[in-house]
């Protein structure tokens, strides 16, 4: 028991230091597939289960019905409470689950490139947060990565920790700009040949 306590503990650490080695060295797909490593770890949860499971109020019953359904998780957002309870069969749970749906974090992008000189460009990211921030469940801030890489998705370019806090509670848009700079050649490539 002592043993599966410090396995259990020591799991979370051992994934996030092989993640930051791998962020260190500049592997785009490897970082990819340890951040997901990392966060199924720590939540103790695979990425094939339900997002829903991360809440506690959400009875199990619906989330194994989801999970039997395999309907993709980004087409949520776009169903309506009514049609949320037909698809688990529970229409009296269909506003809680849409309730839920929209609490699960999710960021608008949109990203501004301008030429400063000829070898550089600024990249100006605008983060947008589009989900119901809870303070109960969200805390106070919520952290994200940002990579920027290659066409191919073999070199990390750019990479920077992004905390998102939530300062206004009446506030329900909050918009967080992010600037850096790279050379010209790298991001034009990225660009072009997309």
């Amino acid at each position: 028991m002592c043993d599966m306590t410090h396995v259990q503990q020591s799991a979370g650490r051992l994934m996030r230091a092989i993640y930051e080695i791998v962020l260190s060295r500049g592997w785009a797909q490897l970082t990819e597939k340890c951040l997901s490593l990392s966060k199924m770890v720590t939540r103790r949860m695979w990425q094939s289960m339900c997002p829903l499971r991360q809440f506690k109020k959400c009875p199990e019953e619906i989330i194994r019905k989801m999970e039997k359904k395999s309907f993709p998780w980004e087409s949520m957002y776009d169903l309506s409470a009514t049609e949320i309870g037909e698809l688990v069969r529970v229409p009296k749970m269909g506003k809680s689950i849409y309730k839920m749906v929209h609490q699960f974090p999710k960021l608008d992008l949109s990203v501004h490139i301008q030429p400063i000189t000829r070898s550089s460009l600024r990249v100006e990211l605008t983060i947008t947060p589009d989900f119901q921030w809870e303070e109960r469940i969200h805390d106070h801030s919520q952290g994200f990565w940002i990579l920027v890489e290659d066409v191919d998705s073999e070199v990390v370019l750019h990479h920077e920790f992004f905390l998102l806090k939530r300062k206004y509670k009446g506030n329900a848009t909050l918009q967080q700009i992010y600037q850096f700079t790279r050379p010209c050649e790298i991001l034009l490539y990225k660009f072009l040949f997309r």
